[in-house]
């Protein structure tokens, strides 16, 4: 592994553990961390378009586009959820826990 699959290999192990625990300060965290990625990424690939056909460029620039306004809408969402709790629990789940099971 390179030192650029390592670094993309740990920002999925963000992403994912956001998508798993849904905690407000982890999935703000995770997302940030994946827009400094894609933002970038983005901005690149749109200034190297040259050799691309016209279907090739439109969808690399729309896929790429996505990749960034999906979590940018995502983490305007988090941000506007309420906080729950104070200190370290600020942060509080998006999503309420599950009741207890009954037996």
């Amino acid at each position: 592994m390179r030192d650029f699959g390592g670094a993309t290999l740990g920002l999925a192990l963000v992403l994912a553990a956001a998508g798993i625990w849904l905690e407000r300060r982890l999935v703000i965290v995770a997302l940030l961390a994946y827009l400094a990625f894609s933002v970038p990424h983005l901005v690149f690939h749109v200034g190297h378009l040259d050799g691309a056909s016209d279907v090739e460029a439109t969808v690399l620039v729309v896929l790429l586009a996505a990749s960034v306004v999906v979590p940018a809408g995502l983490l305007a969402v988090a941000l506007r959820l309420p906080q729950s709790g104070t200190g370290a629990d600020a942060a509080g789940p998006l999503v309420s826990p599950r009741p207890p099971a009954r037996r």
